[in-house]
């Protein structure tokens, strides 16, 4: 039999808030690089790409993430799709709306979601696994991928496989799902034979509409109704807002699959791990002959069992057991190891507050490029702006401050008023409180500049927009 059109929705509106100070609202783990020098959602794509008979990948995202979307399926070489989901709803949401999508354009495709925040480094044995599992969805299953325990985890779901599907090998009923069992009964689980749940799946896309429709009919029809009024802006395409009667996320895993009697289970015995944590980052790296682990510049003295990530300066660990230490440009976390399960609560509480360390880095992605905070105080502010080629800021002029810009390295095209000018490096231009303007890189490398802002007001609230490349909103 000829391998299925296989579409990849990859799953990529997370917070990541457990790891928390490197992950933050604005910049959230998947798209930050941690793995082999690139994002998880960059190895989720490749992964995707390396899937036999597939022919598109779809990013379910939300309207905050949809540039480190579209640049990360760039930079893949995929032409990806990209449903701006809205916060808050849950997995089912985005797995409905995917195969609605899917279902108008190939009602033979095979749909395999996969969550942006695995780390799996055998794609070939990765997508042999998915091979077997497409072959049971186009008998109209809908397998999920079931992985070999490392140890009784209290930290994920098991699944416990039934007797083998004839004609399907490697494809079992399920007996039972387990939600985040103890320890103990984890144990006993596996000596069973449970498999940790991945939250992959695998199933035609008619197959995932019929399922969900039987099993979540209210979540189905609203889906049906976000797709039915969905506005696309290039490869984006927006959700219709009619999910005001969600009063709260719904599970993939608990509405549908735990419910569902065409769920079966597909074994995959290579390496898999949920990046969802300091302690399961910590992992990815090889330990030393104390059992510490690190990023960045470290030096451990008398000290075991330790991890430290850093970017920005020397650290040195002296005298600790059992420590994980995360230190950012503008917040530190210190934690024992077995605390790290109350970083959740602590990270709610912190935005509540409205901490600014849990929203963005000092440095900021824009889809221009970046900004990096570099010095403040009573009415200035330094940044550091990275423009990518061939990329422009809006079009626009502020009320209350006015701008210095210094070319560092590359070609600045300046707009200012009626003026249109190039800076090359080393020179610079002011722009004056209430002046248009616009900055533009038209060279082949990136283009660096400081900006000195002076003023009353220096947050982003006193941008006025005329005219803006992306699409973002104009005053």
């Amino acid at each position: 039999m000829a391998a299925a059109d296989i579409v990849a929705v990859v799953l990529c509106g997370g917070r990541g808030t457990r790891l928390w100070p490197l992950s933050r609202r604005n910049d959230p783990k998947q798209f930050i690089d941690l793995v082999d020098g690139g994002s998880l959602t960059a190895a989720a794509m490749r992964r995707a790409k390396a899937l036999a008979g597939a022919v598109g990948v779809i990013c379910a995202t939300s309207e905050d993430y949809r540039f480190m979307a579209a640049e990360t399926a760039a930079r893949a070489g995929l032409e990806a799709d990209i449903l701006l989901e809205p916060d808050g709803c849950g997995t089912t949401v985005p797995v409905m709306c995917a195969a609605l999508h899917v279902l108008e354009r190939n009602r033979d495709a095979v749909i395999v979601t996969l969550p942006a925040d695995h780390y799996v480094p055998d794609e070939a044995a990765f997508a042999a696994t998915i091979a077997r599992a497409a072959a049971s969805a186009e008998a109209g299953h809908w397998p999920v991928l079931g992985v070999d325990p490392a140890n009784p985890s209290p930290a994920f779901g098991y699944i416990v496989p039934g007797r083998e599907l004839h004609g399907h090998p490697g494809v079992f009923e399920v007996r039972q799902f387990v939600e985040k069992p103890g320890s103990a009964r984890a144990a006993d689980l596996i000596e069973n034979g449970a498999l940790w749940h991945a939250g992959i799946s695998v199933a035609k896309a008619q197959t995932m509409v019929d399922v969900i429709t039987e099993e979540a009919p209210d979540v189905a029809g609203m889906c049906r109704r976000a797709m039915a009024g969905a506005q696309r802006d290039g490869a984006f395409w927006r959700l219709a807002d009619v999910f005001d009667d969600l009063t709260e996320p719904v599970s993939l895993d608990h509405a549908v699959l735990e419910r569902s009697q065409r769920i079966t289970l597909t074994r995959y015995a290579g390496e898999w791990m949920d990046v969802g944590s300091w302690t399961a980052l910590a992992k990815l790296i090889p330990p030393d002959a104390d059992g510490n682990r690190s990023r960045g510049d470290v030096v451990f003295h008398e000290s075991s069992g330790c991890f430290v990530h850093g970017d920005k300066r020397l650290i040195v660990a002296v005298g600790l057991n059992d420590i994980v230490i995360a230190d950012t440009a503008d917040a530190l976390l210190v934690a024992a190891g077995g605390q790290l399960g109350s970083l959740r609560e602590i990270v709610e509480g912190l935005s509540d507050q409205d901490r600014v360390e849990t929203v963005h880095h000092r440095r900021v992605a824009r889809p221009w490029g970046s900004f990096e905070q570099v010095d403040d105080g009573p009415g200035f502010q330094v940044k550091r702006l990275v423009v990518r080629p061939g990329a422009s800021l809006s079009l626009q002029y502020h009320n209350h401050r006015a701008e210095h810009w210094i070319v560092v390295r590359g070609t600045a095209r300046v707009t200012r008023g009626d003026d249109v000018f190039d800076l090359n490096e080393n020179e610079s231009t002011y722009i004056a409180k209430g002046v248009a303007h616009r900055l533009e890189n038209p060279g082949a490398g990136e283009l660096h500049m400081i900006e000195v802002q002076s003023g009353g007001c220096l947050s982003e609230d006193d941008i006025v927009r005329l005219d803006d490349h992306y699409g973002r909103e104009k005053t």
